[in-house]
């Protein structure tokens, strides 16, 4: 996994997993909506990452430029969508 793309495609299928794993468990939240939210929001940039990753070859920039773009797709869905979880927990009484 030491190409850029790959990494890519890792984190993207990583995120949509956590995202079809919240949408399994969002009857149980205490704020149905917000499950809801964080269910979508992992599912769409998951596969969001996932194209971005089969296209990154593609993209042409320079290579500093070019791994920096690499880390900032990769971490801003997930920030998002870590944001919406830490969000979830802390309305969720268990």
């Amino acid at each position: 996994m030491d190409s850029p793309n790959r990494r890519i495609m890792w984190h993207g299928m990583f995120l949509f997993m956590l995202g079809l794993l919240t949408g399994f468990v969002e009857q149980r939240f205490a704020n149905i909506r917000m499950g809801l939210a964080a269910h979508l929001e992992g599912v769409t940039n998951g596969i969001f990452l996932l194209a971005l990753g089969t296209a990154w070859t593609e993209v042409r920039l320079a290579p500093p430029a070019k791994a920096n773009r690499s880390r900032r797709a990769v971490w801003n869905p997930r920030r998002l969508g870590l944001s919406l979880f830490r969000c979830i927990a802390q309305n969720n009484p268990v």
